[in-house]
């Protein structure tokens, strides 16, 4: 089985856009500023693992976010 470090347990979390605090949390937790997180939320859903796969290639894309 590989292991990716950059997972963690986290990733069996629920994202709840709803909390302040949350958002702040997983924005931290992928670098990403909350409308990134936000926009990442609305494409894939909630589920954290999601949300980092999709943040993971949006990401290695030149203008994902313009």
């Amino acid at each position: 089985m590989h292991h990716d470090p950059t997972k963690t347990c986290l990733d069996r979390k629920p994202i709840s856009l709803d909390m302040p605090n949350e958002v702040r949390l997983w924005c931290n937790v992928f670098g990403t500023t909350e409308a990134e997180l936000r926009f990442a939320v609305s494409k894939v859903g909630n589920s954290a693992r999601k949300v980092r796969q999709y943040l993971k290639g949006s990401m290695s894309l030149s203008n994902a976010w313009e």
